[in-house]
């Protein structure tokens, strides 16, 4: 699943519930914060329009960003086809 080992993901301190398939782009994502100035690398400078002209890191927040979206929503469609085929059981009976 990780391309990480478990040092480096100690090291930098990855909660447990960002341990999942999206867990190499965080880790890239930390790195990049780790290695630039805080100026330019925070939720402020990210979220305008042009940050990726401001910011180093920009660019893999929303790669992070956009993968962390896909799961939740491979996560709801999984939920979803439980939740239809226990209705269509409960039609059946």
């Amino acid at each position: 699943m990780s391309k990480q080992p478990e040092y480096i993901l100690d090291s930098y301190k990855v909660p447990y519930y960002l341990q999942d398939s999206c867990v190499d782009e965080y880790v890239y994502y930390q790195q990049c914060l780790r290695h630039n100035p805080r100026f330019f690398e925070n939720k402020l400078i990210h979220s305008l329009p042009f940050a990726s002209a401001l910011s180093n890191c920009a660019k893999k927040q929303q790669i992070f960003v956009r993968c962390q979206e896909y799961r939740e929503r491979e996560m709801f469609e999984e939920m979803r086809k439980i939740y239809v085929e226990s209705v269509r059981k409960g039609e059946e009976r």
